[in-house]
């Protein structure tokens, strides 16, 4: 979701500052609105590259949970079953935990941030070792209810 719907949510007053791409928001009295929930599910420590990832990660944020579901599973990738294993741990928590209808959540947030990197070593030529970096990822999404719903 973009930062205006995000603003949207939120009782408080704001300015803009700047001109251009210099632009930034001060925000004043932060008070998220009682009614809008977010269940998150994260992921911590996945071995696989997060620039993979994101490429899977891109195709399903905003959707409803349903329709992502669907795409994930005919996405010939590893980091779709990765997602669609994390997305399923979203939707228990929202309706577990918040007691949200599964038909009317979707992916209000997702994303990807790098986690430590394994370094190791491989042997080249004349005893040289050129370095390896096995990358990890940390996986992060949140489903919320629809507008009206």
């Amino acid at each position: 979701m973009n930062d205006l719907g995000i603003l949207s949510r939120l009782k408080m007053s704001w300015k803009v500052y700047g001109m251009g791409y210099n632009k930034f928001l001060v925000l004043q009295n932060l008070n998220i609105q009682e009614n809008y929930l977010e269940a998150k599910a994260h992921l911590r420590y996945v071995r696989i590259s997060p620039r993979k990832a994101r490429l899977v990660v891109d195709m399903i944020r905003g959707m409803d949970t349903t329709q992502a579901k669907a795409v994930l599973n005919f996405v010939p990738k590893k980091a779709a079953g990765i997602v669609k294993k994390l997305l399923d741990s979203a939707i228990s928590n929202a309706v577990e935990n918040h007691g949200m209808k599964e038909e009317n959540l979707y992916i209000s947030k997702i994303y990807i941030d790098q986690g430590p990197t394994l370094k190791r070593w491989r042997p080249r030529a004349r005893g040289r070792a050129d370095r390896i970096l096995k990358r990890t990822s940390h996986i992060t999404i949140y489903v919320s209810q629809r507008e009206g719903s």
